[in-house]
């Protein structure tokens, strides 16, 4: 009976080192670049609106907010109502720590505005 070798971590391919200090545009080892990908964020972003101004003149935003009710929709079907919930807590937290690593907190702002109004003194009568 022969012995078999297993030779399964010699034909791994090692992992490259990633460079995570993307703040001046520099790529990392496997070519990723902050700023072109941002770039290319906004040119999509650039040509969803152009279509949707161009195709639906004057409801391009009522178009668009439907088709969030329609994604929002077939997420309660798909994975429930509390697990969708979950998710939409979750993009807009992410959403809002974007916005304050970009140095426009407009979201934590509104909510610590809220806060104040909520508890501040002048309520309690």
């Amino acid at each position: 009976m022969a012995t078999q070798h297993n030779d399964s971590q010699s034909h791994k391919t090692p992992h490259p080192q990633i460079d995570m200090d993307t703040s001046h545009g520099a790529a990392t080892s496997d070519g990723f670049n902050m700023e072109d990908a941002k770039q290319s964020v906004k040119n999509a972003a650039h040509k969803a609106t152009t279509w949707l101004e161009d195709t639906f003149p004057g409801k391009s935003n009522a178009v668009f907010f439907a088709i969030c009710g329609l994604l929002a929709a077939i997420a309660f079907i798909a994975i429930g109502f509390w697990r969708s919930m979950l998710l939409i807590v979750f993009v807009i937290s992410g959403y809002a720590f974007g916005q304050s690593i970009d140095g426009n907190p407009t979201i934590i702002n509104s909510i610590k505005r809220a806060l104040k109004d909520l508890f501040s003194s002048r309520n309690h009568r």
